[in-house]
């Protein structure tokens, strides 16, 4: 009752600031889970013999690839949505994206098929779980409480 009046109350006051942080948490989400599983796969095409000696040029293109990224797609976004308004700013990044997303499921094929190297036992499972789900409450209780 009230905390869902006091949600909806809140969403229409402020109908960005949902999106906002619905958008941050995606973005910790995605960071968090890519940057250390590309790092493991990185890893993981030069595991034969043959190959590890490319392993430093490997781990070295991909981290200059992140960090030109990063530095640049903030500007062009940036600019886009300087000159051109908010939404092509974000629709550049979205398409640079969806253009990661194709080229990534065109040549997994390719890659080689390694399990996790630490997933979570069965018994941590529900911790984590529980641990997300009060920390979105903490969240959502200190944004109603305003």
């Amino acid at each position: 009752g009230g905390v869902v009046r006091t949600f909806h109350s809140l969403v229409a006051i402020v109908p960005g600031l949902m999106g906002l942080l619905l958008g941050l948490v995606f973005i910790a989400l995605g960071s968090g889970g890519v940057k250390s599983f590309a790092g493991s796969m990185v890893g993981s095409l030069y595991e034969r013999d043959d190959l590890r000696e490319l392993r430093d040029a490997g781990f070295s293109i991909f981290y200059i690839s992140i960090n030109i990224g990063g530095f640049l797609c903030p500007l062009l976004t940036g600019i886009l949505q300087d000159r051109m308004g908010f939404h092509y700013g974000f629709g550049a990044a979205a398409v640079g994206m969806a253009f990661g997303l194709l080229w990534y499921s065109r040549g997994r094929k390719n890659l080689p098929h390694t399990p996790a190297p630490n997933p979570l036992r069965p018994e941590e499972v529900q911790t984590a779980i529980a641990v997300g789900v009060l920390l979105v409450l903490v969240l959502g209780s200190v944004i109603a409480s305003g």
